[in-house]
């Protein structure tokens, strides 16, 4: 029979065993968030750029042709 410290003892490794093993699991995802929050924040630079430069392309063209903007 096993006694209330056996049972502690097992339930110890076996906690230690699975955190560990989650712990490794783990790291390739935290890797790929780390790259996919690089990856978002160059995208976002890159179309809030975009976004910027077309507004300004168009505030000059419908001043050059006299429209008002319906903004």
């Amino acid at each position: 029979m096993l006694t209330k410290k056996d049972l502690d003892d097992i339930r110890d490794i076996v906690q230690s065993t699975v955190q560990t093993q989650l712990a490794e699991d783990l790291k390739p995802l935290k890797k790929d968030v780390v790259k996919i929050k690089k990856d978002i924040s160059v995208i976002a630079r890159t179309f809030d750029g975009d976004i910027v430069e077309t507004r300004r392309r168009v505030d000059k063209i419908e001043s050059h042709l006299n429209l008002s903007s319906v903004t």
